[in-house]
C-alpha cells in the first residue's frame, strides 16, 4: 500500500476473548484512530481518525463488506447502528491516499468491517460464555457446501443487566441479537468466465436501557454507577435489515467487474429525558447549583405535574444502491498497472416523526405519565425528511515500477443532491405539501501515493490527497463542503516476525463542519455551520515482534505496541452555541481529542494454551474546545485500563477462556456530553467456551 492502513484478521479477532465484543477495544490495537467511549459496551461507538471527530462515527467511511452501513451515509450519516463487531472475521483500516477508493468522507479515512465468508465445506463455530451483571452471549456458525452452491447461517445474541443502578433496581443493560445468512453459486472449475454470485441477508434487533442522562460532578464522585430517578422510562429500540446481491465476473485473467446491490433499512427510537421544568438536561447539569428545584426531581423528588418531558426520538432510515467495479491490470514496459474504476448510484433517506411525553415524579421516585405527546405535532426537527441522491465515480491507477517502486493515483467526484421536507408543526398527518430545501453538491477528491522499497525489509511512503465531507440536507447558502489538504509520509520495516512503522500526518482543514446534535448537547436540530480553518497533526507508531524468536524455546511470547499522538488546532475564531466545541478562540484545541494514546499487549502462547495482557492508555481531555491546562469541570479523565485473557484446550474441538476487563477496576469518567458525566466500565469477568469443527 502506498498509504497507511491495518488489517485485523479473524484469528486475531477470536484470540481477543471479549466479554462484549468492544469496537473500541479493538480498534484501540492500532494506531491513528480516535475514540470515545459512551455506555461502556461499544454498542453506539464514537470513532474518529486523525482528528476527524468521534461522534457517533459520522466523519468517517464506515462500511459492512464494502457496502456503505451507516443509516443514511449522505442524509444522516451518525451511526446509530453499528455492524455488530462479534460475528466479523476482519477489519480493515485505511488512512492517507489509499482512502480514496471508498468515499463519500475522505478526511480521516475508512473503516469495512468484513462479515464471516462462506465455507467451501462443513463448517461449524460456536463461542457459549456468561459472566458479571447476568451477562450472557452466545454464537454459533453453520456452513457447507454441495456442488457449485455454498452456504452459511450465523447468530450471535447477547444480553447483560448493565453496571449502572436505577433506585428502583431495574435493568440498565442490553439485549442484542443478530442474525445473518449467505448463500453463493461459484461456476464450475474449467468454465470459460470465472463467476460468483453471492447473496446476503441480516437482521439485527437492540434494545438498551441506556440514557444520555449523566450525573453532576458531586453524585459521580459519590457513586460513579449511579442513575438518577427521572432517567427510568430511558431506552433505545432499533432494529435493522440488510439485504446484498453481489456478483463476480473474470472475463480474462486480467479483466473483471463486480457488480454489488445493496438495501439497509433501520429504524430506532429512543425514548430518553429531555427537560426538566423547561430546562434542558444538558443545561442542568452544567450548572446544577443554579437548577437546584430541577436536580431534586432528577433524583426522584416530587414534582408538579409535566415537569418531566421525555422525547421520543423516533426515526426510520434506508439507503440503497448499485456499485459497479471494474478491474484490469496490465504491463506497460517494465510497469504493471492495476487499474480499478467504479461508479456507485446511491439514494438513502431520514425520516423523524417524534414526539414528546410529560411526566410527574410521585414522592416515592415513580414517573407517572401526565400528557401523552402526539407524533410529529410539535414540528421542527420533529417532523420531517432528509434525503439524498448521489452518484460517485472513481478511477485509480496503482502501478508497481520494477521491484523497488510502487506510485497509486487516484480520482474520485461526489456528485450529491440533498432535500429537506419540513412538515409542520400542526399536520401530523403530513397532510400538507412540506416546506423543501433542496442542494446540490459536487466535488472533485483526487490522491497520490508512493512507495519505495529501499532493501527487502525497509520500505519509505508518502501521499497527500484531499479531504471532503458533503453537508447535510438542509444546509443554507453559508455553510461549505467539509474540506481538507492531507498528507502524509512514513516508513515500514519488516523482519521475519519483526513489523514495525512509524508515520507523520498533516491535515489540513479548510473548513470543519460543526452539526447541532442531541448527542452533543445541542438542540438536536440537526442544524450544520462552519468552523473554519483547523490544523490536525501527529505521529502514528506501531510494533510487532515474537520476544522468543532469538530463543530455542517452545513458546511464543508475542508482543504488539501502538502509539497515535494529535494535535488539532482552530485556526480562527467562532461561537457555535453547541457543545462541545461553545466559544472558540484561535489556538484553542479540539475536545474530545487526546493528544497521546498508547496501547501494549503481551501474551505467552503454548500449543494448549494462550494468556494475554492488554493495557491502553488514553490522556486526559477536554470536554470543550480551549487552551492551557484543562480545568476540573471541563475534564475527561486519563486512563490506564488492563484486560486479561486466557484460553485452554480440552479438547481438538473445544476450548475454555475466560476475559477479565478492567483488573484494576479503575474509576473514571468517559464523557461529558450529552449531558453530565458518564463512567467507563468497572472490572468484569466472563467465561465460557468455544467449538470449531
Amino acid at each position: 500500500m502506498t498509504g497507511s492502513g491495518d488489517r485485523i484478521d479473524g484469528a486475531e479477532l477470536r484470540n481477543q476473548n471479549q466479554a462484549f465484543d468492544d469496537i473500541h477495544k479493538v480498534l484501540f490495537r492500532l494506531p491513528g484512530i480516535n475514540i470515545t467511549e459512551e455506555e461502556g459496551y461499544g454498542l453506539r461507538p464514537n470513532i474518529g481518525m486523525r482528528g476527524s471527530g468521534t461522534e457517533r462515527s459520522a466523519n468517517i467511511t464506515l462500511m459492512e463488506d464494502g457496502v456503505l452501513a451507516a443509516p443514511a451515509p449522505y442524509a444522516a450519516p451518525s451511526a446509530y447502528y453499528f455492524p455488530t463487531t462479534g460475528r466479523m472475521e476482519g477489519i480493515e483500516v485505511r488512512k492517507g491516499s489509499s482512502q480514496i477508493k471508498f468515499g463519500p468522507r475522505t478526511n480521516g479515512g475508512a473503516l469495512n468491517l468484513l462479515s464471516t465468508s462462506i465455507p467451501d465445506d462443513f463448517s461449524f463455530r460456536a463461542r457459549m460464555a456468561g459472566g458479571g451483571d447476568d451477562t450472557r452471549k452466545l454464537y454459533a456458525m453453520y456452513g457447507d457446501g454441495a456442488g457449485q452452491f455454498s452456504w452459511m447461517l450465523e447468530s450471535y445474541r447477547i444480553d447483560s443487566d448493565g453496571f449502572k443502578v436505577l433506585p428502583d433496581n431495574r435493568e440498565t443493560g442490553f439485549d442484542l441479537e443478530d442474525y445473518v445468512g449467505k448463500i453463493r453459486w461459484s461456476s464450475p472449475r474449467g468454465a470459460r468466465l470465472e463467476q460468483r454470485l453471492t447473496a446476503k441477508a441480516g437482521y439485527t434487533d437492540q434494545l438498551s436501557h441506556e440514557t444520555y442522562l449523566g450525573l453532576t460532578e458531586s453524585d459521580f464522585s459519590a457513586d460513579p454507577f449511579r442513575r438518577y430517578a427521572a432517567s427510568q422510562v430511558d431506552r433505545i429500540d432499533t432494529d435493522h435489515r440488510q439485504y446484498m446481491i453481489r456478483h463476480f465476473l473474470g472475463l480474462s485473467k486480467n479483466l473483471d467487474f463486480t457488480t454489488t446491490i445493496y438495501r439497509n433499512e433501520f429504524a430506532r427510537n429512543w425514548y430518553k429525558l429531555d427537560k426538566v421544568n423547561g430546562t434542558s438536561i444538558t443545561d442542568l447539569l452544567d450548572e446544577p447549583d443554579a437548577n437546584a428545584a430541577e436536580l431534586a426531581i432528577l433524583r426522584g423528588g416530587e414534582s408538579e405535574e409535566d415537569a418531566l418531558a421525555v422525547k421520543a426520538n423516533n426515526r426510520e432510515y434506508f439507503a440503497q444502491g448499485v456499485d459497479l467495479i471494474a478491474g484490469y491490470g496490465t504491463m506497460a514496459g517494465r510497469s504493471w498497472h492495476d487499474i480499478e474504476i467504479g461508479i456507485r448510484l446511491h439514494e438513502d433517506e431520514e425520516d423523524r416523526f417524534q414526539h414528546t411525553d410529560q411526566f410527574r415524579m410521585e414522592s416515592d421516585g415513580t414517573m407517572v405519565l401526565t400528557s401523552p405527546g402526539v407524533p410529529g405535532a410539535s414540528g421542527g426537527g420533529d417532523n420531517r425528511v432528509n434525503s439524498a441522491n448521489a452518484v460517485a465515480v472513481f478511477a485509480q491507477d496503482h502501478v508497481a515500477i520494477g521491484d523497488k517502486l510502487t506510485i497509486s493515483t487516484g480520482l474520485r467526484l461526489e456528485s450529491i443532491n440533498t432535500k429537506r421536507e419540513q412538515y409542520g408543526s400542526g399536520d401530523p398527518g403530513r397532510k400538507a405539501a412540506p416546506v423543501e430545501t433542496t442542494a446540490s453538491t459536487r466535488e472533485w477528491i483526487p490522491g497520490i501515493g508512493a512507495s519505495y522499497r529501499w532493501t527487502r525489509e525497509f520500505n519509505t511512503f508518502g501521499g497527500i490527497h484531499k479531504g471532503f465531507a458533503p453537508p447535510g440536507p438542509g444546509a443554507d447558502d453559508a455553510t461549505d463542503s467539509e474540506t481538507s489538504l492531507n498528507y502524509e509520509a512514513g516508513a515500514r520495516y519488516t523482519y521475519r516476525d519483526l513489523k514495525a512503522r512509524a508515520i507523520g500526518f498533516f491535515n489540513d482543514y479548510r473548513n470543519l463542519l460543526g452539526k447541532d446534535t442531541f448527542a452533543t448537547g445541542g438542540t438536536g436540530g440537526g442544524d450544520q455551520f462552519n468552523a473554519g480553518e483547523v490544523n490536525v497533526y501527529g505521529l502514528e507508531a506501531s510494533l510487532r515482534f515474537d520476544g522468543a524468536s532469538q530463543f530455542d524455546i517452545p513458546v511464543s511470547l508475542p508482543v504488539q505496541f501502538a502509539y497515535t499522538w494529535t494535535v488539532a488546532e482552530f485556526q480562527g475564531a467562532f461561537d457555535s452555541r453547541f457543545q462541545p466545541w461553545g466559544t472558540v478562540e484561535s489556538g484553542d484545541r479540539m475536545p474530545y481529542l487526546p493528544e497521546h494514546q498508547i496501547s501494549l499487549s503481551a501474551g505467552i502462547e503454548r500449543p494448549r494454551w494462550r494468556a494475554e495482557f492488554f493495557g491502553s492508555y488514553l490522556g486526559e481531555t477536554r470536554s470543550e474546545a480551549g487552551r492551557g491546562k484543562i480545568p476540573d469541570s471541563k475534564r475527561i479523565d486519563s486512563r490506564f485500563i488492563v484486560d486479561l485473557t486466557g484460553e485452554v484446550s480440552l479438547s481438538p474441538a473445544s476450548r475454555a477462556f475466560v476475559s477479565i476487563t478492567n483488573v484494576t477496576n479503575e474509576i473514571y469518567n468517559v464523557a461529558r456530553r450529552p449531558a453530565g458525566l458518564r463512567p467507563g466500565l468497572p472490572r468484569r469477568l466472563l467465561a465460557g467456551i468455544k467449538l470449531e469443527i
